[in-house]
């Protein structure tokens, strides 16, 4: 598993809070959340080897507003849904084209 380089507050579905930080075991749920690549030591954000099967199920639809509902959040998001997100593409654009696949 990864190693985080600094610490990280992280919320689960359920508004449960854990604080993670170097030399700490992340569990795949708050790895999942960190989707800032400078928290990483090796600056990528790890791969959840639950979500290689890549059904939306999988994966937990960032917040869509205060923290961790940034353009990073929702890129990482739509990438492991199977999305192709381009260069300059708006956090609200993908959040549109995620809700018409819903639809």
């Amino acid at each position: 598993m990864a190693e985080l380089k600094s610490y990280v507050h992280v919320s689960d579905e359920d508004g449960r809070h854990g604080v993670f930080g170097p030399g700490d075991e992340v569990p795949e749920w708050a790895a999942a959340r960190i989707t800032n690549p400078k928290a990483w030591v090796d600056g990528e954000v790890p791969a959840d080897d639950a979500d290689q099967g890549g059904g939306e199920g999988d994966q937990v639809e960032p917040p869509r507003s205060g923290k961790g509902s940034g353009l990073d959040a929702w890129t990482a998001y739509a990438k492991a849904l199977g999305y192709e997100v381009a260069e300059g593409t708006s956090r609200d654009d993908i959040i549109a084209a995620i809700d018409a696949e819903k639809e």
